[in-house]
């Protein structure tokens, strides 16, 4: 068998699985899944060689990241399950940072600049004007 992945077989199972905010690693450690290195090798190819493949992928992954979001709400809502209030804390805060970096677009810091009014540049060359 080559190094690649049937994709008609495997491409569905991983895009159903980012799609619930699930990793690749996790995906991986799977009984009866390949290797990390190779799932993502033939992702990265997949993604790269067909652009609909990419837009699927993308789609999966911010579909997760919405499922992330709620599973945050659920951490901090959880005062059975862990009653921990730093615990859960640090639990919500850390997934949030990586909503941050992985989607900043929706989920980073809102930072907004205002600018108004003009600007006038006067050059001066030192070279005196034509007579």
């Amino acid at each position: 068998m080559g190094s690649a992945l049937p994709r008609d077989v495997w491409l569905p199972r991983l895009v159903d699985w980012l799609q619930d905010g699930r990793t690749l690693r996790e995906f991986c450690a799977q009984k009866d899944v390949p290797t990390e290195g190779r799932v993502r090798s033939c992702l990265r190819e997949w993604c790269s060689k067909d652009p609909a493949v990419d837009a699927e992928v993308q789609s999966a992954r911010e579909a997760g990241y919405d499922t992330i979001a709620e599973k945050i709400l659920e951490i901090v809502d959880d005062t059975l399950g862990d009653p921990d209030p730093a615990s859960r804390r640090v639990r919500a805060w850390a997934r949030l940072e990586l909503l941050k970096r992985w989607w900043p677009q929706r989920y980073g810091d809102q930072t907004q600049a205002k600018v108004s009014g003009g600007i006038t540049i006067q050059i001066d060359t030192g070279v005196p004007p034509a007579s």
